[in-house]
Parts: structure tokens; sequence; C-alpha cells
């Protein structure tokens, strides 16, 4: 008897929860724009993915699109040059490329401020914690936190001029165990934390903070995990290498050459276009959304996270997972 009472609160709990947040959202739906023609906004790694295509999407809007690139002789920075969008070769990862890219974006700026600052860099590599290569994890970290750290406190001076906004690209993968994503889904969740706070720190300037959250989109990144992986193995401690073994490393190799060939939209979403409209709502919104949670069932799946006891989101991560007990057992073959 109070276990069925116990059931019918939780389910009583959960639906109050939904039904607040869907009114929240419907009494609080803007999407009035403004006028975004003449205004600057910078854009950090901008060599393909998001970044790319996002620079692309808002140079057509008629703003002054200044883009970073890691590689300023790269096929992303001839398109961008090509529309005339700004590059500034930039490795969000070294204070010295900050500020010499603050002092060639103040150049440009002149007097004008800066309406939004994009923090998109980020790079990954899809193993399990413990076989990621100390160095690659290191770069997950630097460049996924520590760049938007970096790159947002050097900026932020700017945008606080123009009263303007900071979008920050951080990722579903921060709410839950994401297999082979452990490294990553923690920078993320550093992100994700990070803009929470900063959001709250500049609303007594006038400055607006957004987070997008992607899940699962199949972007030039993506596709080169089995090509990252192969190229990392011999940084991989041998000892660790030796107790996953050979199999272990095979059967991930399987997986991560799925994913980069997958055209199913169940597995990965295909199409870069919904990122680019959420980062483009953080820009041009008159009052855009905190958090944007992009891609097929993210904000169904965000609730399930929510709501859902950690032991049951264990199971579903452990269920999910590729890379089980079996495939380390030396004596049996798939």
């Amino acid at each position: 008897m109070v276990l069925c009472l116990l059931c019918d609160f939780v389910l009583y709990a959960i639906g109050a929860i939904l039904t607040v947040a869907i009114l929240y959202n419907v009494l609080s739906f803007d999407r009035s724009k403004i006028n975004p023609g003449g205004k600057y906004v910078l854009i950090t790694g901008c060599d393909s993915g998001f970044g790319l295509a996002t620079a692309q999407s808002l140079s057509r809007l008629g703003i002054n699109v200044i883009a970073t690139v890691l590689d300023p002789n790269g096929d992303g920075a001839k398109q961008l040059s090509s529309i005339g969008v700004k590059c500034i070769q930039c490795d969000v990862t070294k204070d010295e490329d900050a500020q010499r890219c603050l002092t060639e974006t103040k150049t440009i700026l002149r007097e004008h401020g800066l309406w939004a600052l994009i923090n998109n860099a980020g790079v990954c590599l899809m193993t399990e914690i413990e076989v990621t290569p100390p160095q690659i994890a290191q770069a997950m970290v630097n460049v996924n936190f520590g760049g938007v750290v970096r790159m947002t406190q050097t900026f932020l001076k700017l945008v606080r001029k123009a009263r303007g906004r900071v979008v920050i690209v951080s990722s579903m993968s921060a709410h839950f165990p994401a297999p082979l994503m452990g490294i990553y889904a923690g920078t993320k969740a550093g992100v994700s934390s990070f803009s929470f706070n900063l959001r709250e720190e500049m609303k007594k300037f006038g400055v607006k903070v957004t987070t997008v959250e992607p899940l699962a989109f199949n972007t030039e990144l993506v596709k080169r995990q089995k090509s990252l992986l192969e190229n990392n193995l011999d940084k991989i401690d041998p000892e660790v290498r030796n107790d996953y073994t050979p199999k272990y490393f095979e059967r991930q190799m399987r997986i991560l050459n799925h994913i980069s060939n997958s055209k199913d939209q169940w597995l990965l979403n295909n199409s870069l276009d919904d990122v680019i409209e959420a980062i483009t709502r953080g820009v041009v919104d008159a009052n855009p959304p905190a958090i944007i949670k992009v891609g097929f069932g993210a904000t169904l799946f965000h609730y399930y996270c929510v709501l859902t006891p950690t032991l049951l989101i264990s199971y579903l991560g452990t269920a999910l997972t590729p890379l089980k007990k079996n495939n380390l057992d030396k004596d049996k073959v798939d």
C-alpha cells in the first residue's frame, strides 16, 4: 500500500514538473528578432563543422563575421575568405594567440563593440577513459573547457561594451554516461556549468548567455574518429593496451568505422541546420533562450535524464555501451 502511494506521488510529481516546464516554455516564448545587419560576431573553431557552417550562415545575414581557425591556409579558411569573412589564426589553448586575436579584433571593430562571442572550438576522441592517451585527454580539457574560459575572459570586455551575447556550444553528453565519451562529456559538463554561472554574472551588464547542446550530429570530427584512434593507438599505455586485448580495439575500430560512415538518422543527425539555427537564435533573438537542446529526441532525452533515478540512467548507459566485458576475453571471438 505504501509502495503504491509512493509510486503515485512520484508520477504526480513528474507530471507536475512537466506541466510547469511546458507552461514556462509557452509563456516565455518570444521569437522577436533584432536587426543583425552590420553587427560584429566572433566565432571560434571555424575550420570545419558547426563553426564553419555558422560563419557562412551568419555572413549571409549581413553580419560581420570574424572567424578563428587553426589553419589559415586550410579549406575552411579559404571558403570563408571567399565570402568576405575575416579569418584569424588562433589556438584557443594559448594565451598569446588569444591576446593577438583580441588585438586584431579591436582593429577590425574600431569604435564598435563585439555583439556576440560564439565559443564553438572543440576536439574529441571517442574512447573509454582509461584507454585515452594522456596527451589527447589533456587536449580535450584544454580546448573544450580551457579554451572557452580563455576566450570568454579575453573578449567579454568587448561584448559588455555592446551589451551583446555569448553563445557557448556544449553537448547533451554532459548530462548522461555517454558511451566512449567519458572525458569529452566531462569537459562539456564543465562548459555547461560555466555557462550557467556566466549567465547569472552577466545579467547586471545586460549581456545574454545561451548554451547550445547538440545531440549526436555527424560533423567532420565524428567522421574522423576511426583514423584519430588509429593514429593514437601507440600513445596508449602498453600495459593498459595489453589488458584491454587486441579484440577490444578491433571491435572499437569496427564501431568507429560504423559511426564515421553512418547515414542512419536514428544514430546521427546528418544535417547541421538545426544547430546552426540554434546558434543563430542566440545571436539574433531579442530574448534568446538560456539553453537550446538540439537533435532528434534531445528535449525528451533531457527530461529523461533529469527525472529518472541515477540507477536507471546508469543501466541505460550500460545497455548502450558497445564495448562490454566479453570484449576483453582473450579466448572468445565475436
